[in-house]
């Protein structure tokens, strides 16, 4: 099966915060969109509002994974955030899980969101071609995670997004109040929601070119301008800043390959717009 042939059904792996959200735009655009979470908890409440929802525990063992509904839709989106507190280091094992599942299943395209916190520990501007800094285990995993993906025999796909923020996520809430934020100077590397979605939308379309993406908004001024403005908007203290001499990390991610690829027209492209609104 080819681009072209592929239809409209989805399966998403991870129906959270981002997953919901790109759930419900799918099928206000009539997709067929099957969805998982962790646990029954939330199952009824998604299909009340339209989403075939399913459980997906990971782990689990492969023939209960390929059992599942989700892996009978032609385009899998994982949507799992990783999660390496408590030194857990099982997220790339869990992607990789799922790929295997794929690899045997109905899937032509898998698209994995990852994240623009695979460059820690590089400075300066960074691209999807930036050597990456192996030395931390979160970049490691993070990699290994990816390598599944791009090990997949079809159609692949990882778009990293940077920092999320949008309805719930309002980066006037990103500090506590009394706290002083470090690095006032750098550069902002987040996104709206809105766009996150938008892209991996854009990427689901029968002829997206595949590949590896970073979806990063053009949000002007620094991190001090930008909180101070984000606190002003809820009402609240603008936060201090510290300069810490030895902080030298201020990385800057360049989202102009999948602006040029993709051809996704941002909707909140500087940040400040949109905590003005």
């Amino acid at each position: 099966m080819n681009s072209s042939m592929i239809t409209k059904k989805v399966g998403i792996v991870g129906c959270g915060w981002l997953g919901l959200s790109l759930a419900k735009s799918l099928l206000s655009k009539q997709y067929d969109v099957v969805a998982t979470k962790q646990s029954d908890e939330h199952l009824t409440s998604l299909a009340e509002i339209g989403i075939s929802a399913v459980q997906l525990s990971l782990p689990n063992s492969h023939d209960a994974l390929m059992e599942n509904p989700v892996f009978k839709q032609p385009i899998i989106v994982i949507c799992i955030p990783p999660k390496f507190k408590q030194g857990k280091r099982d997220y790339a094992k869990h992607i990789d899980a799922i790929v295997q599942t794929a690899e045997k299943s109905a899937a032509q395209r898998i698209i994995l969101v990852s994240t623009t916190g695979i460059y820690n520990g590089l400075t300066g501007k960074v691209d999807e071609n930036s050597s990456l800094n192996m030395a931390a285990d979160k970049v490691a995993d993070l990699n290994a995670a990816e390598q599944s993906v791009l090990s997949f025999s079809r159609e692949k796909s990882i778009l990293r997004l940077s920092g999320l923020v949008g309805p719930k996520r309002h980066p006037g809430r990103f500090f506590k109040a009394g706290r002083a934020l470090s690095n006032p100077n750098a550069k902002l590397n987040l996104i709206h929601q809105c766009d996150a979605v938008g892209l991996l939308e854009s990427l689901i379309q029968a002829n997206a070119p595949m590949g590896v993406y970073n979806g990063v908004s053009q949000t002007l001024g620094t991190k001090a301008s930008f909180y101070q403005l984000a606190a002003q908007a809820l009402g609240q203290t603008p936060p201090s800043f510290s300069v810490d001499a030895d902080e030298m990390e201020n990385r800057e991610v360049n989202g102009d390959k999948a602006r040029q690829a993709l051809g996704y027209q941002f909707i909140y492209d500087d940040l400040n717009v949109w905590l003005r609104e």
